[in-house]
């Protein structure tokens, strides 16, 4: 009974382990411009947002807003902070749907937007507003 006791309580211990490697896959890993590469989405209140990087540093973005269901596109150029940074800058064409007060500009303003950069889980996260954070697909 006791050998069996410890056989389980081994068991659990590696399971514990190997499941915080699995959640940690990829914490405290490096950002990079090739990894950036992809699509990402955001979804909150106001709209619901797909953004694609490309690896010629452009991008794609698409918004739709939740009062109207109306789709905006646009497009324009996106660049890492620095090799292993942790700021991606999207210029010529990012649309800005929230104020600094997070309720809709109707319509969404054009603009340069200075976001964080995360890896977590083995997915990228842009964005430093937990409300609106991009997630890698």
């Amino acid at each position: 009974m006791r050998i069996i006791h410890k056989i389980e309580k081994g068991i659990q211990t590696y399971v514990a382990i190997l499941g915080l490697l699995t959640i940690c896959s990829g914490c405290g890993q490096s950002v990079t411009k090739s990894r950036l590469v992809g699509m990402y989405v955001a979804k909150y209140a106001v709209a619901s947002e797909t953004l694609k990087l490309l690896p010629d540093g452009t991008f794609t973005q698409q918004i739709v807003l939740s009062s109207n269901h109306q789709v905006i596109a646009t497009n324009g150029t996106w660049a890492l902070g620095y090799e292993g940074g942790d700021m991606i800058t999207f210029q010529n064409g990012y649309l800005i749907v929230l104020d600094g007060f997070g309720h809709e500009r109707k319509p969404p303003l054009p603009g340069t937007a200075v976001l964080p950069v995360s890896f977590w889980f083995g997915k990228i996260h842009i964005g430093g507003d937990p409300t609106i954070e991009y997630k890698q697909l």
